[in-house]
């Protein structure tokens, strides 16, 4: 099988490029596209158009006819049984008629009772697998293949390409050499399995206090005084609940504006400060929840939406969508006075969606282009970019606690230490989008769009631990507020309130004290004295030998080759050789000697044996034509009295004799 992978956007390379055959426009926003039969499925999310190409001439496609739906989504189209599934937002499927592509009739539609985009689909067997999400010129989701033929929706209409892939140079086949066959080795003895460690019990975070239906798109919120203030920004709405009863949460009253935006509210010296579009804030006098009062609004002279807010003494710090960071005196909070603003790059679109506040510094998520960025606000009326990271793909939040700044990626929660210019302790794995972070000491609170609320551990930043998830089954955006032990998130159709006790710790094991072994010496094994071989592993060493022999029984354990674990309870036929014999390092620990070819580091597991104190006999001249002492004999410039003599001793030898500094013998009378 010859197998080619497609990208659009390939650079020329020698190889053969992709033909553009044919460039049709149509349509605002093309995403998903799907070919059957000479005709292309195209969905058009701006025009919530199904879109019928007929592309048998590749090179003059014709909309054969459109399919036009009030319902938000418009993604991917599949054949089922012939019968066209279009998938929308909120869990929707539409069921159509397809054959007459200039009078397509709608079915039924089908709700699969799960909100969320239904983003794509896969026919198996006689089932259809649907995959959720909650959510120049663009292309989203648009490239099918078929033979040499790629179509590619793009956000105005349709591209085809064809490709053929050069003919493959073929690979000669080397000439096999034979591999001569291993000596076999006894078979390995099992390594007995660790005594297992109790797993902590997780803390329950399904504790849901409470979940409370009200507004269409809900996002931001803010907990003050036993009330929670939220934003609606479908109904244009700042909800006001009473939550003194975490379980019945109740609506005290409501503001409904005609601005766009509804995004963060914050108190500012006890008067409401509710961010919009177009750099406009509403402030509010909320003392009154059934009647809310507009005291002025303040528009900060920058566009973009006020997406979030943060008080610092007597400043509100704004981020932008679009505008960086503002810097507004608050100090009458009825009439408050823009000082200045900063952008970490003048000359690019910023999109800041998050800020917190440590000391004298802001720390900022510009969105748009995937950077965390820091203000130096020591002197409010003239602030510095201090900090501006690589374009790492951070998104929408920031949250400062401690020494440390938790910042969501595509591929996690990062943990950044702020003490050493932003060094990575940690990421926390959390797939898909972040929108919302909290912390409370070593408790990092996560809520994805997709509605999920996950607590995690991250006392050890390195290795996060998840204590438990909370899936609230709807879309949930810059949705969490946290106080104490209590948790209120924002979705889109209410409220939810948990509450949480993270578990209580379970004692860590004691660890196993490490067998106790005795070093013997090196010894030769030409004959096998210590008969059962274990293994022959990458992480041996004398101490995991040791411990696997005790655990199987044996009172010797000896190390051989490097790698080579054997035991036995008799060293009865043994021959010792002076130390530096052994001389090949542990394939697991390379400071530790583990014997050499035919040498073995012997262990006693029992005790260490004692041998006889040796006592001098005097110096003799040695006639070399009637050696004296010639039955046993080394050479070593690592001789001693000590190796000699206990070499000779173990060996069952009377007497040992030393000469030229580097040779000994040994002697039975």
């Amino acid at each position: 099988m010859h197998m080619v992978l497609l990208t659009i956007c390939l650079a020329a390379t020698a190889a053969a490029a992709p033909t553009l055959l044919s460039s049709s426009a149509a349509g605002t926003n093309n995403m998903n596209l799907y070919e059957a039969g000479g005709k292309v499925y195209q969905s058009d999310v701006g025009a919530k158009t199904l879109r019928i190409w007929d592309v048998s001439d590749l090179t003059a496609p014709v909309v054969l006819g459109n399919y036009v739906t009030t319902d938000a989504g418009a993604y991917q189209f599949r054949f089922v049984n012939g019968i066209g599934y279009w998938g929308m937002n909120a869990g929707l499927i539409k069921i159509l008629d397809v054959s007459d592509p200039a009078n397509i009739v709608l079915i039924k539609d089908f709700n699969i009772g799960c909100g969320g985009a239904v983003l794509e689909m896969k026919t198996w067997d006689s089932y259809l697998l649907v995959a959720h999400n909650d959510m120049g010129e663009f292309s989203f989701f648009g490239l099918y293949l078929t033979s040499p033929v790629a179509f590619v929706s793009v956000g105005t209409g349709l591209r085809i390409f064809e490709f053929a892939p050069p003919t493959p140079v073929p690979t000669p086949v080397p000439t096999p050499v034979p591999t001569p066959a291993p000596t076999p080795l006894p078979t390995p003895v099992p390594t007995p399995a660790p005594t297992p460690v109790p797993t902590p019990i997780p803390a329950s975070i399904s504790q849901l206090l409470s979940s409370a239906t009200v507004g269409s798109n809900n996002q931001n919120l803010y907990e003050a005084g036993g009330k929670v203030y939220q934003s609606d920004m479908g109904a244009k709405t700042l909800r006001i609940w009473d939550v003194s009863d975490l379980t019945a949460p109740v609506v005290l009253g409501s503001y409904v504006t005609t601005d766009a935006g509804a995004y963060q509210f914050r108190f500012v010296n006890g008067i409401g400060y509710w961010g919009m579009n177009n750099g406009l804030i509403k402030i509010l006098d909320v003392s009154d929840p059934a009647n809310i009062v507009l005291i002025k609004d303040f528009n900060i002279g920058c566009g973009g939406a006020v997406l979030e807010m943060e008080t610092w003494g007597s400043y509100l710090l704004v981020a932008h969508q679009l505008c960086g960071l503002s810097i507004i005196d608050v100090s009458t909070p009825t009439s408050p006075v823009f000082v200045t603003a900063l952008k970490h790059n003048p000359a690019i679109i910023e999109s800041n969606f998050g800020i917190s506040v440590s000391g004298n510094t802001a720390y900022l998520t510009d969105h748009y282009n995937g950077i965390l960025w820091a203000a130096d606000i020591t002197d409010p009326t003239n602030p510095s970019v201090a900090y501006v990271s690589p374009a790492d793909g951070y998104m929408y939040t920031n949250v400062v606690s401690g020494s440390r700044i938790y910042i969501p990626t595509l591929d996690g929660i990062r943990i950044l230490d702020l003490s050493n210019n932003y060094a990575l302790l940690g990421t926390v794995p959390l797939a898909g989008l972040v929108s919302s972070l909290a912390v409370d000491g070593d408790t990092l609170w996560a809520v994805t769009s997709s509605g999920s609320v996950c607590v995690y551990d991250v006392s050890n930043p390195s290795s996060a631990t998840m204590y438990g998830s909370y899936a609230m089954g709807e879309a949930s955006y810059f949705s969490l507020y946290l106080s104490s032990s209590v948790a209120f998130v924002s979705v889109r159709t209410g409220l939810r309130i948990f509450g949480f006790a993270p578990p209580t710790p379970v004692p860590t094991p004691a660890p196993t004290p490490p067998t106790p072994k005795f070093f013997l010496g090196c010894f030769k094994t030409e004959t096998r004295f210590l008969a059962r071989y274990m293994y022959s592993g990458v992480d041996t060493t004398p101490s995991k030998c040791a411990s696997d022999c005790s655990n199987a029984g044996y009172s010797y354990a000896g190390v051989e080759f490097g790698k080579e674990c054997w035991c036995g309870n008799s060293v009865a036929g043994s021959v010792k050789t002076v130390t530096r014999d052994c001389n090949m390092r542990c394939t697991g620990d390379n400071s530790e000697w583990c014997g050499s070819g035919w040498k073995m580091s012997l262990y006693s597991l029992v005790s260490a044996l004692s041998q006889p104190t040796p006592s001098a006999v005097g110096c003799y001249k040695v006639d070399p034509a009637a050696r004296v002492l010639d039955q046993l004999a080394y050479t070593s410039s690592a001789n001693t009295v000590e190796e000699c003599t206990s070499a000779c001793a173990w060996n069952g030898y009377k007497l040992a004799g030393l000469q030229n500094g580097d040779d000994f013998f040994c002697i039975f009378t």
